[in-house]
């Protein structure tokens, strides 16, 4: 007898090794934006950012700052306006 894996060769399945975070990051490290010394943001940098908006309400505030940034006319102001540092 003969196994029936034997008989029905599946596909094998790509595995994705991204998530959604690291995605909604990429797209705010890709905006290129700068610090007050006029450095460009490490990946670091914006996750240490993100973090708090993450931490409040998942990706599900990070799609709503994205989606903002996207339909604005300066995207790189409306992240600052909306991740600001409270001293």
């Amino acid at each position: 007898m003969n196994n029936i894996q034997d008989k029905l060769k599946l596909p094998k399945v790509p595995i994705k090794k991204a998530s959604e975070y690291g995605e909604l990051q990429n797209y705010f490290f890709e905006l290129g934006m700068e610090n007050k010394a006029g450095r460009k943001l490490s990946r670091g940098a914006l996750g240490f950012l993100l973090s708090p908006i993450y931490r409040k309400g998942g990706t599900g505030m990070l799609f709503d700052l994205k989606r903002k940034c996207e339909l604005s006319k300066n995207p790189a102001q409306t992240f600052w306006y909306h991740v600001k540092l409270k001293k």
